[in-house]
């Protein structure tokens, strides 16, 4: 029998015919952050196979968003960036709802690392990676 792990919440197999990797981009549906994730296979003493999902933090390359305002006719953005393009989509969608101003909006991609996931229409902050000595 197969699980699958992600954020310390185990899953049931989904569908036996998909391999490990078309499993991944099926539940990044639902979390984005998995586009990008690595994948772990851990066999278990009774055989069974769990393959676990680990986010990819502090790589370089990510996706920010930029808008334009009635006030200026640059684009502008901010220090947050996403791990995927599907992230910055909706975190830009979303912004581009509550704010008033906004005429347009376009995700583009950063060589800056990736600071934040966008998990359930919330921002949540990616820790840098300890400082080695």
């Amino acid at each position: 029998m197969r699980t699958f792990i992600y954020d310390g919440t185990e899953h049931l197999d989904p569908n036996t015919d998909f391999s490990p990797e078309q499993v991944k981009q099926a539940m990044a549906n639902f979390y984005p952050e998995l586009h990008n994730a690595e994948i772990k296979e851990i066999k278990r003493p009774n055989g069974d196979i769990a393959y676990e999902f680990l986010r990819r933090t502090g790589t370089k390359g990510s996706w920010k968003m930029q808008i334009k305002t009635a006030e200026g006719k640059d684009w502008v953005d901010n220090l947050i960036r996403l791990a995927t393009k599907a992230e910055a989509d909706m975190y830009a969608f979303d912004l581009a709802m509550r704010w008033t101003s906004v005429l347009n909006w376009q995700t583009v991609e950063s060589q800056d690392p990736a600071n934040y996931c966008y998990e359930n229409g919330r921002l949540v902050d990616i820790p840098e990676p300890a400082l080695k000595n």
